[in-house]
């Protein structure tokens, strides 16, 4: 929706490129995206967000998505005050929950794609507050540790983290999977399997395997050798029910 505003922020022509996000109803941070705000002059789409503090506030939506905007400035302030307090911000803890972060919110970051763009993110006490972060995590034991989720597919949260060298880190990674069992359940999916032969304008058959609930889209073509086809239905349905 467009925001009813006496002095817009720029062109509140609604645009109508494909490419446009409609961020209405959103959240970022503390930001709830009320409505779209114009074009500002550099061309950036603005949008009209109100902070969890009350205060309204009118960032770009590059910066909204990218997680570089979080508030209306409160949250800044706020760490700001952190940083004076607990001192930390050269320190290889601090480090690491800033790029923890950048690799969940900011998709312009090298390896988004294996964190934020797999939906992994961050939880809410620590995204926050540093001292959150570090009360949880405690110093890093060793320059050789680095963070570690416990559960390769959750979030960074208490539980699911810890300090890790890379040899455990590597035994802890996605395991890919194998290239039979991905043969294995695709051969399940299609379960069961049956020949068909279909005759030919030169009087033979050509044979083949097909699921008995696609028959028209063959698993394997094995020309005129029924003997054939039948090794290759058994060889499937053993690799089927070998991961059933």
């Amino acid at each position: 929706m467009r925001c009813d505003l006496s002095q817009p922020v720029g062109d509140l022509s609604w645009p109508t490129s494909p490419k446009f996000i409609d961020l209405t109803g959103h959240r970022y941070g503390r930001l709830k995206v009320w409505c779209y705000a114009g074009r500002a002059a550099s061309g950036q789409a603005r949008w009209g967000c109100q902070c969890d503090c009350g205060k309204l506030t009118f960032p770009a939506g590059s910066a909204l998505r990218a997680g570089l905007t979080l508030s209306c400035g409160c949250l800044q302030s706020e760490r700001a005050k952190e940083n004076a307090t607990h001192g930390m911000t050269d320190s290889p803890e601090y480090g690491t929950w800033s790029n923890m972060k950048s690799r969940c919110f900011n998709d312009q970051t090298a390896g988004w794609e294996l964190y934020g763009g797999r939906g992994i993110t961050v939880c809410d006490r620590w995204r926050d507050s540093f001292p959150a972060f570090f009360a949880d995590m405690g110093a890093k034991p060793s320059p050789n540790h680095s963070i570690d989720r416990i559960d390769v597919n959750g979030n960074y949260e208490p539980g699911n983290c810890r300090w890790a060298t890379s040899k455990q880190q590597s035994a802890n990674r996605r395991k890919p999977m194998s290239r039979n069992k991905e043969l294995g359940l695709k051969a399940k999916a299609l379960l069961p399997f049956t020949i068909f032969e279909e005759p030919q304008a030169d009087g033979t058959n050509v044979v083949m395997v097909s699921s008995l609930n696609l028959p028209q889209h063959p698993v394997c073509l094995t020309g005129p050798n029924r003997e054939y086809a039948e090794m290759v239905m058994l060889a499937l349905n053993l690799l089927a029910r070998a991961y059933s």
